[in-house]
């Protein structure tokens, strides 16, 4: 898993997004573009930055509350949840905001779950282990 701020670039399909061409976390972007090179529509991700399982803060547009860093998960259209199965995820809702589940989340095959892991990812793809590094090209 990359520390925070090490980004990749990938294209999306969310047809109501904006920006098609769209900066991921660096670590899962290969993932993420398969997905969407398959036909998952994918809203967000997050590789939790090899913090899987503390404490961490959320705040949205719902409020603000506790709850413990999942591992490397993301966000999916409900239209894409078929499909995810096929694929041999297993999607569940997501309950983060009221959205009538629309939204699904699932937990992805890459990325990291500890700090070590992330000290290897940087290790393996020669990438310095220091935040906030921006998009980066491996």
């Amino acid at each position: 898993m990359c520390l925070y701020g090490t980004y990749k670039i990938i294209k999306v399909i969310n047809p109501i997004q904006l920006h098609k061409n769209i900066k991921v976390d660096a670590c899962i972007s290969d993932e993420l573009q398969w997905l969407n090179d398959s036909g998952i529509v994918t809203l967000n991700s997050c590789c939790g930055h090899g913090n899987a399982g503390h404490p961490v803060v959320i705040e949205n547009s719902v409020g603000k509350w506790k709850e413990y860093q999942s591992p490397p998960i993301v966000l999916i259209d409900k239209e894409s949840v078929g499909l995810a199965k096929e694929l041999n995820y297993k999607p569940f809702p997501y309950n983060g905001t009221l959205n009538n589940g629309l939204v699904w989340q699932m937990f992805l095959k890459s990325g990291c779950v500890t700090i070590e892991d992330c000290r290897e990812w940087h290790s393996q793809h020669a990438i310095p282990y220091q935040s906030n590094l921006g998009v980066i090209s491996t």
